[in-house]
């Protein structure tokens, strides 16, 4: 889902800047549009570089296996503290 929203809104930010800056097309909401695209596209790369949420999930879902456990028991057991 992040690739095809990446290549979306960098294409609009592609666009929108060459057209302000190429074509000469002026507007009032042009360049808040054109710096708002380009910081979703910066957003989106970041979240693509970033490390899958499934495999944080994996690695963490020892915590709660017994349901009958409760939370502070189940971090006890994992031999974790719980920071606040």
């Amino acid at each position: 889902m992040h690739r095809g929203y990446f290549l979306i809104v960098t294409a609009v930010a592609v666009l929108l800047a060459h057209a302000g800056l190429v074509l000469k097309m002026a507007g009032i909401a042009l360049w808040p549009a054109v710096t708002l695209h380009l910081g979703l596209a910066i957003w989106c790369g970041l979240c693509l570089l970033a490390k899958p949420h499934d495999e944080f999930a994996r690695r963490h879902s020892n915590l709660m296996q017994d349901p009958e456990q409760s939370p502070n028991q189940a971090l006890h057991a994992s031999g974790r503290q719980r920071r606040y």
